[in-house]
């Protein structure tokens, strides 16, 4: 989960399925998550929370930027996880996703490219310094030459049990007094925001490359 509120958190959400009931126990869910104050009740078997005004006006952008702000201020974030200096925020990033994925399947630049939705020399970039550092190498395909699948080095992969202690331990704080249920609302709405904004993204860009060619004409 808190993969997802690291990318989305970056994003302004415009466009969210219209569920209300979804929406609320989404609402609730990320004020427990941040920590933000709020007040429960049991009426007639049902828990219902007492939001402050302000978080109830609160738009989900801005309850998710909480939230993220909240895990990055998290003294056991990606900076601590790996402790060195060689590698920049995002480069650890980019290298926990590959020794995370690449337990069970091959991984391409392509992959990085859309899961941190960056551009293709800006990846080329990353992969090279963690070449250079020595966390990954790029291995040929023996169907197509002109792949090379991205491959963690045993340098990187004594960081891999580290990594999966990491995330159990923020994902159980990340859920805590939250049911089972209602995490999986929680992860199916999120999810669709991703695909709602990566969408409105798509067509931004497209209307925005639309444009630098009717005016280079």
């Amino acid at each position: 989960m808190g993969h997802f509120f690291y990318f989305i958190g970056k994003m302004v959400v415009n466009c969210v399925q219209k569920d209300t009931k979804k929406l609320l126990t989404f609402r609730m869910m990320i004020c427990i998550m941040s920590k933000v104050r709020t007040r429960t009740k049991i009426e007639k078997g049902e828990k219902m929370c007492e939001f402050d005004e302000k978080l109830e006006n609160a738009h989900m952008g801005r309850l998710i930027h909480m939230l993220s702000h909240q895990m990055k201020r998290n003294s056991n974030g990606m900076e601590s996880v790996i402790e060195n200096d060689e590698l920049t925020v995002m480069q650890k990033h980019v290298l926990k996703f590959v020794l995370l994925e690449s337990l069970h399947r091959d991984l391409y630049q392509k992959d990085i490219e859309e899961e941190f939705q960056i551009r293709k020399s800006t990846v080329t970039g990353i992969l090279k310094l963690m070449e250079k550092h020595g966390y990954i190498y790029r291995e040929s395909v023996e169907k197509d030459a002109r792949l090379k699948k991205i491959v963690p080095t045993p340098k990187a992969e004594e960081l891999r049990p580290i990594l999966l202690k990491h995330i159990a331990f923020t994902e159980n704080y990340l859920t805590k007094g939250i049911s089972e249920e209602d995490v999986i609302t929680c992860k199916k709405v999120l999810c669709q925001m991703y695909h709602n904004l990566s969408e409105m993204n798509k067509k931004t860009d497209k209307e925005a490359d639309r444009k630098n060619e009717q005016e280079t004409v």
